[in-house]
């Protein structure tokens, strides 16, 4: 900010907005606490996927130890695998959200495949389904840590810097007009004190 006028209504302006930024304040602070608790909150559910994926897969290998060597081709079963997603207002944040999924499993013969296949099929698709809210959820964590910043950055700019700033202005000007009150009064009095003596001087002369 430039230098300031020293006057009475500079120091309307700064107490309005003292006013008004004070008043912002809560409110920024209360959205910005609410951000930061999705954002937990979103990172915890991303932890629990990442988990689940984790768990799903030591299980799958579990329940088909045959996948580790058998020469069966189960690559590519699933194809045309598609993710809708559309995106959801929270907090003044666009957070993307499964719609979703739609997928196709590639052809084959029952005859040509050992039984398990079917089952490695499903538990292929439970990963993959898996595997895309993971992707949805770290993007929703980006997004939301990208909006807890900014918002931190307005409540520390409001807090920090633009309301200290009109209290120290506010501050200086009072003690501006209250010096140069008091500078007119004195020199009120002085001009009195002048005057009268002037007065007298002229009653002794005639």
């Amino acid at each position: 900010m430039g230098k300031i006028a020293f006057n009475k209504n500079t120091l309307k302006k700064e107490r309005d907005l003292l006013s008004l930024y004070e008043s912002l304040l809560p409110s920024l602070d209360l959205k910005r606490r609410q951000l930061m608790i999705r954002f937990e909150r979103t990172k915890k559910d991303l932890n629990n996927q990442k988990n689940k994926l984790k768990q799903h897969i030591q299980t799958t290998g579990q329940e088909l130890p045959m996948l580790a060597n058998s020469k069966v081709d189960v690559s590519d079963m699933v194809e045309h695998y598609k993710v809708q997603t559309e995106e959801k207002n929270v907090l003044g944040v666009k957070l993307p959200k499964l719609e979703n999924i739609s997928y196709q499993i590639r052809d084959y013969s029952m005859l040509a495949k050992p039984h398990w296949v079917d089952f490695y099929v499903e538990r292929l698709v439970q990963a993959l389904e898996i595997r895309t809210q993971i992707t949805i959820l770290l993007e929703q964590v980006r997004r939301l840590d990208k909006a807890v910043r900014v918002i931190t950055q307005r409540v520390n700019l409001f807090d920090k810097i633009l309301i200290p700033t009109r209290k120290k202005n506010i501050h200086k000007i009072r003690v501006y007009l209250g010096d140069m009150e008091r500078a007119a009064i004195i020199q009120a009095k002085i001009a009195k004190s002048r005057r009268k003596l002037d007065l007298d001087i002229i009653g002794e002369r005639h």
